[in-house]
């Protein structure tokens, strides 16, 4: 089965990175990276929801047949909502559950504004809500790389505004925070009009990240739905990418600051920095590193775009260029 993870306003493909070593070997799973931020920052948002979920079904109707499972987290939820639509109409995949999160459903919802804040405004807001990346809002020389991305995912969940739920064939599952003041249970309760089959509700411990506070207990709910519904467990999941070409000696240097400062993550010269679980304040920490041993100023963008300590070391040597 492929579980595929759509993350909040703001968010990246991460948020799920922690789930890996937790499923079980026969679920392979896929966080989307919306375009506009970390390794897509040179691609522009998207901030038409239908429009996102016509593009993610079109990529999963590459995928190999196998069963889908769909998490949305938050704003996440409308997209995997209408994403199990397109699913169940337009591709031979078989939609064996939904799983939506701390979010009520999109036709009982009327409009939000938080796009139109001031950056101080938007910021403390995004505090209130908790969860385990807001030292990268506490950190102001962030905001012109990550506020962009967030408010466009608001403006595409603003935009997005249905009066009534197209019932799905799959069960759906919603999640919430037991002390997620945006989205009560009965808010959760909302979602029971998107599918005809079983629908139910499940709480945890936490505010409205409560699955970055602690994934194990919802990476086993979800789990224990999926055993429910999967009658072929034969797939398993995909296998990392291993490092081909020989490093250069500047690489490798550079592989060994960032293993540093990824707490120990090994790290070659070929491996993706977001797929190591890199994230914005990681990444100024490396910059600031690469500043003090070569007297080199990467700007934030070429940093992502880089994306490799191979790549990084290739920019390095290119020191005249403008970065």
């Amino acid at each position: 089965m492929t579980l595929v993870c759509l993350p909040h306003a703001g968010g990246t493909a991460a948020m799920v990175a922690a789930w890996h070593p937790l499923l079980p070997a026969d679920v392979e799973l896929i966080g989307v990276q919306y375009p506009g931020r970390q390794d897509r920052l040179a691609e522009p948002h998207i901030e038409d929801l239908v429009a996102a979920a016509d593009r993610v079904a079109a990529e999963l109707g590459e995928l190999p047949d196998r069963p889908v499972a769909l998490f949305g987290h938050s704003v996440g939820s409308a997209l995997a909502y209408e994403i199990a639509l397109r699913v169940e109409r337009n591709t031979g995949h078989d939609l064996r559950h939904v799983f939506v999160s701390a979010r009520r459903a999109p036709h009982h919802r009327h409009g939000e504004d938080d796009h139109r804040l001031d950056d101080e405004d938007l910021v403390a807001t995004v505090q209130q809500l908790g969860g385990r990346d807001l030292q990268v809002l506490e950190t102001p020389r962030l905001w012109p790389v990550v506020l962009p991305s967030l408010r466009a995912d608001l403006r595409m969940a603003d935009r997005y505004r249905p009066t009534r739920l197209e019932q799905l064939h799959a069960p759906v599952t919603a999640f919430g925070g037991e002390s997620d003041h945006t989205c009560t249970p009965r808010d959760l309760d909302t979602w029971g009009d998107a599918t005809a089959e079983k629908f139910d509700v499940q709480l945890f411990p936490g505010r409205h990240h409560y699955l970055t506070e602690d994934p194990a207990p919802v990476v086993e709910a979800i789990t224990q739905r999926l055993r429910t519904a999967t009658s072929d467990p034969g797939s398993s999941r995909r296998a990392p990418v291993a490092a081909a070409n020989p490093p250069a000696s500047r690489a490798l240097e550079i592989a060994a600051v960032w293993q540093e400062e990824l707490g120990g993550t090994a790290v070659g010269v070929d491996d993706d920095f977001f797929e190591l679980g890199g994230n914005s304040l990681v990444g100024m920490q490396i910059i600031d590193r690469m500043r003090a041993l070569y007297g080199v100023e990467l700007s934030v963008r070429a940093f992502y775009l880089a994306q490799t300590p191979t790549a990084v070391a290739e920019l390095i040597e290119k020191e005249g260029v403008a970065l």
